[in-house]
């Protein structure tokens, strides 16, 4: 059985010159190159680089070492023959891991029959021969089969070879076991034996045939050889072919991108928008500096969406510009696909109509607009794209340089961004354009939408949008697409933000939103891109110096760089005030609200830093610190709202959190402001559980409520009073509870029976004296000497307002020791001693000039003017009721909390208007015509009883 097996093993080209120097190493030694001189340069290969191998072992066996002495140099005979030893010897220790049957056990044999053939030296020529055979065939087999590279790629053709292989190596080994018989037997002959050569030498013929006849058999000496070459000839061609495959498709792309460049068109500028409202004075101010060399580099800047192209294109149709420039002289152009310097140069060859040479040069083209001695216009279109480009900022600029070098060329750039391009080479007539106004807004929307001409909901969606022109063509177009109002579309923008709005591609406000946010300048600053998030969660913005409090995880040291970065992208606005408010336009806080660009940990972050502002903030109106401190609260009471708000989950309450709730309740409730908050805090600590802090925001929400209502208040007010009782008596909630227990009267006055008024008061305030806190026990006292005055109990309520003046004289508290006084005066008043009252009401004023309290101040002067009128100090009267209205307009819409003392805030009002109209009506008194006079008087006389009442003094009069 005949086997013809395919096996390549190929050099590298730096391997295949090593190779060639091994070869030329063995050049000195004859018996190498006799020996191999027929074979295949490959195997020849194999054979030099084993010889190289096993140099020092032949000098080692042979007791060689430096030096000259030729004597003990090894002859090229021995240093040939360790050398093929030592091959066969490590083919042998890899044969086991070659996948060819039989081959190891015939390496060994091989060996064997060699170190026969060495000790032979009898026979001669004979055996040289029979050696250098078995040699040369073990040396071919090694060399194809141990061609692992090819094994590994064409490991089934390996694995058919080898099965027909089985049987031709057998009958090999068979061969060679027989040849090593019988050499054995000739080297176990004694002397005598030896000295018949004629035998032997037919013996090894003999071998020598035996050989031969195997060989020729396994027919792949030169099959082999062969089918090496061949197959390797073959691998070469598929890779060259596969490797030309694919500089073929490259040279395709080439020529269809050298296409592409060839059939290049100039794009037509387009018109401006068929609506467009708001801009005109922005229009003629940038068409006058363009025709005026001096002024002729302008820049428009801002975010996406503004109407920056659309305004650059109003200028270039605005009459200014027409009248001075000639329609061939205007150029558009786009650079929202100009993504380098290169295609910067390729855009402006096309569209300044250069002709187009082998070769695309600045200098071509400046050389063109050079020649051209009329003026030009350039409009360069969305140049932040080539000038945003990682490495293109030079190249880039060094075009715009060059075009800004032609004194002949104006120059209209449009770019997202807050700083012009090459501004200090150029001298640039920089625009930041903001969103329209309202109005504008509104025609705008309007003209799209006409059936919006009535909706009372318009202006509420526009400024949810932030009059983003872009933006309300948008939606304007969804609204008369959808037949949608202006509240429908206002709840699904509020739910889904810019997600809502329809365009495709350049069109889409999230695309163009998401150019700036998603751009490098963002993207790559860290810093920049926390300021991003945490913004988007305040719709008011804040300024820097709160910023610490917002994002505690933003270094200080870093803000510069977060806000340098926004600033770069256009997305951040900053109001020029003494401490600006960093704010982001409305749709990108949308934008960013969406599909988890903010991650919860965020979120989580800027909710407890909410909490924790409330906490520091948040005061009662009798602190020193709360006008300053309501101020800054009112600053951030947007931001407040949204954050509580969107982050109102039950499963993420904590203390923290009720705490933070319950502050703001009542900073709410000593401004006035409604009990929306206070409802919120109620639902969260009954959701929390815990007891005292539900006795807290009731509280809160019943003293809130008083302003509204009185039952909802007394309800309220009443439960908390009842739950505080129920608490271990500790020092804080026994100070609480007296505290609404002394609100509780006061609402009470309005609601329940008179004798249960006294009871409630009573109980009150003994559980107040028991407390530690003389405040509230002297405001105990001094809320029971008003339930006695109503009461007519004016001897008990005269002496429990002693006692009340006696604590706040100690405590040195200015604003209620005046409220004591003043309520003493109206005892007194009521009790017709008018002397006593009128020194009771004079004490109070001089306490509340000492205090800082508007509220307090126009309350006691009108307690004043009434005491004076009762005692027809008439004017004296008016100047005190004067000095009123001027507290009361300082004092509305500040704090109401002291109100409550007094009467409600719309009584309060209703009474300013009151006494307003006392004092026009007494100016009538005194002038016009007699009937005028006669009428005044009148109605004067009736404002008056009024006003008395009012303030609780009119039985005196």
């Amino acid at each position: 059985m005949t086997t013809t097996i395919h096996i390549e093993g190929r050099c590298s080209q730096g391997q295949g010159s090593q190779a060639q120097n091994r070869i030329a190493d063995c050049a000195d030694h004859p018996e190498v190159q006799s020996s191999t001189g027929n074979l295949p340069e490959d195997q020849r290969i194999i054979i030099a680089d084993v010889a190289g191998v096993t140099r020092s072992a032949v000098m080692t066996s042979s007791g060689t070492s430096s030096g000259n002495n030729r004597a003990i140099v090894p002859t090229t005979t021995e240093y040939f023959t360790a050398s093929v030893k030592e091959a066969l010897t490590l083919l042998q220790s890899v044969s086991s891991v070659i996948p060819v049957p039989f081959l190891s056990e015939s390496f060994k044999v091989t060996l064997k029959i060699i170190e026969l053939c060495e000790g032979a030296s009898a026979v001669g020529e004979g055996v040289k021969e029979l050696k250098a055979r078995v040699r040369n065939l073990m040396t071919i087999i090694a060399n194809h089969v141990k061609a692992q590279n090819y094994v590994e790629r064409n490991k089934m053709i390996i694995a058919n070879a080898m099965k027909g292989m089985e049987g031709d190596i057998g009958e090999l080994l068979s061969t060679l076991k027989t040849i090593y018989e019988d050499l054995e037997k000739i080297g176990g002959q004694n002397k005598l034996k030896v000295m018949f050569t004629d035998v032997n030498t037919k013996k090894l013929e003999g071998c020598v045939d035996r050989l031969s006849t195997a060989m020729e058999e396994l027919r792949f000496t030169n099959d082999l050889g062969n089918t090496f070459r061949l197959q390797n000839i073959e691998s070469c061609q598929e890779e060259t072919h596969n490797l030309m495959q694919g500089v073929a498709t490259k040279l395709d792309k080439v020529a269809w991108r050298r296409d592409q460049l060839d059939i290049v068109v100039q794009q037509q500028m387009p018109l401006k928008p068929e609506i467009f409202h708001g801009r005109e004075i922005l229009v003629q101010d940038i068409a006058r500096l363009l025709i005026k060399e001096e002024s002729s580099r302008v820049c428009i800047l801002g975010a996406g969406g503004m109407g920056k192209t659309s305004v650059s294109l109003a200028v270039v149709e605005s009459a200014l510009i027409k009248t001075h420039f000639s329609p061939e002289h205007l150029f558009w152009v786009p650079c929202n696909e100009a993504a380098s310097a290169t295609l910067l140069l390729e855009l402006l060859y096309t569209q300044l109509q250069i002709p187009r040479n082998k070769h695309i040069t600045l200098s071509e083209i400046i050389s063109q607009l050079d020649a051209i001695t009329q003026p030009l216009l350039i409009l360069l279109d969305n140049f932040e794209t080539p000038w945003n480009t990682p490495d293109g900022r030079q190249k880039v600029g060094d075009i715009l340089r060059n075009l800004a070098m032609l004194k002949h060329v104006s120059i209209l750039v449009t770019m997202r961004g807050s700083q012009a391009p090459c501004d200090k080479a150029i001298t640039w007539q920089s625009r930041f354009i903001q969103p329209t106004d309202e109005e504008a807004s509104l025609r705008i929307f309007r003209d799209i939408n006409p059936d919006s001409e009535n909706d009372p909901d318009v202006k509420a969606l526009l400024a949810r949008l932030g009059n983003m022109p872009f933006a309300v063509t948008l939606i304007a177009n969804l609204g008369k697409q959808g037949q949608s109002t202006a509240r429908e579309l206002l709840n699904a923008w509020l739910k889904f933000g810019p997600d809502i709005l329809p365009g495709q591609n350049e069109q889409s406000m999230n695309r163009s939103i998401s150019l700036s946010v998603d751009g490098s300048l963002v993207k790559q600053n860290s810093n920049a891109n926390l300021l991003l998030k945490v913004l988007s969660l305040l719709p008011a913005g804040t300024t820097r110096e709160n910023l610490s409090w917002w994002a505690p995880i933003l270094e200080k040291s870093m803000i510069p760089s977060a806000i340098a970065g926004l600033s770069a992208a256009a997305i951040l606005a900053q109001q020029s005030t003494t401490s600006p408010v960093l704010s982001l336009p409305p749709v990108v806080q949308s934008f960013m609200q969406q599909q988890n660009r903010i991650e919860e940990d965020v979120r989580a972050q800027t909710f407890s830093s909410c909490c924790q502002y409330i906490i520091d903030n948040a005061c009662r109106y009798d602190d020193p610190r709360f006008r300053v401190n309501a101020k800054d609260l009112a600053a951030e009471d947007t931001n407040i709202r949204s954050v509580l708000c969107s982050h109102s989950s039950s499963s993420d309450l904590s203390e923290k959190t009720i705490k933070a709730l319950i502050a703001l309740s009542w900073h709410y409730c000593d401004r006035g402001r409604g009990p929306e908050i206070a409802c919120l805090t109620v639902e969260a600590a009954k959701a929390f559980g815990v007891t005292k802090y539900i006795a807290s925001a009731l509280w809160c929400l019943g003293r809130t409520s008083y302003d509204v209502s009185d039952h909802p208040a007394y309800a309220n007010l009443q439960q908390a009073y009842q739950l505080f009782n129920t608490l271990p008596p500790d020092n804080l909630t026994q100070r609480f509870g007296g505290q609404c227990g002394i609100d509780f009267v006061y609402c009470a006055r309005h609601v329940d029976e008179e004798t249960k008024i006294v009871s409630l008061a009573r109980d009150v305030e003994a559980r107040c004296a028991t407390l530690s806190d003389n405040l509230v026990h002297a405001r105990s006292l001094m809320s029971l000497g008003v339930v006695l005055d109503t009461a007519k109990q004016r001897s008990d309520a005269l002496h429990s307002l002693r006692q009340a003046i006696a604590l706040l004289k100690v405590l040195k508290n200015n604003a209620n020791l005046a409220y004591a006084y003043q309520i003493t005066a109206r005892v007194h008043c009521h009790q017709h001693q008018l002397q006593d009252a009128l020194a009771a009401v004079e004490t109070a004023w001089k306490y509340a000039e000492l205090s800082d309290s508007p509220y307090l101040q126009a309350f006691i002067s009108q307690e004043h003017a009434g005491i004076l009128l009762s005692a027809d100090r008439v004017q004296e009267a008016w100047g005190c009721f004067e000095t009123s209205l001027v507290m009361l307009n300082e004092a509305i819409g500040f704090s109401d909390s002291e109100s409550f003392w007094y009467g409600h805030p719309h009584e309060w009002k209703a009474f300013s208007l009151m006494v307003k109209e006392l004092l026009e009506t007494r100016v009538r008194c005194d002038t016009g015509s007699e009937s005028a006079r006669s009428s005044a008087l009148i109605q004067y006389d009736r404002l008056t009883a009024m006003a008395l009442a009012s303030i609780g003094i009119g039985q005196a009069g």
